[in-house]
């Protein structure tokens, strides 16, 4: 999938993005199951990555190597929570993480602010999150006619925009969760409209894609709150339709 652009407008500065995410973060604790293990960072959060990861990001631009950077040790404070060494976390080709052996996971990036989720493999099959602003936007048209190409998901976001800043950015959020949760599962690449969303407020969605085996069917949870959006969709609360 392909975000539509933003502006390059930001929040506030770092120490207050981060402030008010990890309070969102602490609600969003209680919509999830005690076996998922959250880390976030941020600019402050970079290291020096390990020999493999700097050959798979040779001749990236900076800023790109600085962000994977800061996932890449967000991750690995995850990973140690877990009780894994520090191994290095590697991506496949479609830029998906490669986790360890016995672990589902996701990362997901907003700038320079990041989110990572791992789980046991015994308990989850796979995982998907995704982190986004949320806030007035110009574009905001654009963005629900890109990622919102029904007009039932249309007509909700008209609705969402009671309680959300940018109903167009929810909908994308929630669809790159889902769309991180089901590649590890069918490896099937997706667009906005290969995904039919439906919110149930106060904290619940609802997707669904067709693909070449069937159609997957899944169940998220989602917090806006303090200027972010967090959508999440993991394996056990997912059905597999032929």
């Amino acid at each position: 999938m392909t975000t539509p652009t933003e502006p390059d407008t930001l929040l506030a500065g770092t120490d207050t993005r981060m402030e008010t995410l990890f309070r969102v973060t602490e609600r969003l604790r209680g919509q999830l199951p005690d076996s998922v293990i959250i880390e976030l960072g941020a600019e402050d959060a970079a290291g020096d990555l390990l020999p493999e990861e700097l050959a798979a990001t040779e001749g990236w631009a900076p800023h790109r190597r600085t962000q994977f950077a800061i996932g890449r040790m967000v991750a690995r404070r995850a990973l140690r929570r877990a009780g894994y060494g520090p191994v290095p976390v590697l991506f496949g080709p479609e830029g998906e993480p490669l986790w360890p052996s016995g672990l589902v996971g996701s990362i997901s990036h907003k700038r320079q602010s990041c989110i990572v989720m791992v789980a046991s493999s015994k308990k989850l099959r796979s995982v998907g999150v995704d982190l986004e602003h949320d806030r007035q936007d110009s574009a905001e048209a654009d963005i629900v006619r890109r990622v919102c190409p029904n007009d039932r998901e249309q007509d909700q976001a008209t609705a969402l925009a009671a309680s959300t800043a940018s109903p167009g950015t929810l909908f994308l959020a929630a669809k790159e969760a889902f769309y991180k949760f089901q590649f590890p599962l069918t490896r099937t690449r997706l667009d906005w409209d290969d995904v039919v969303v439906s919110f149930s407020p106060p904290d619940t969605f609802s997707a669904l894609a067709r693909n070449a085996s069937g159609m997957t069917v899944a169940q998220g949870t989602y917090l806006v709150d303090e200027g972010w959006i967090v959508t999440v969709v993991m394996e056990n609360q997912a059905l597999s339709l032929r």
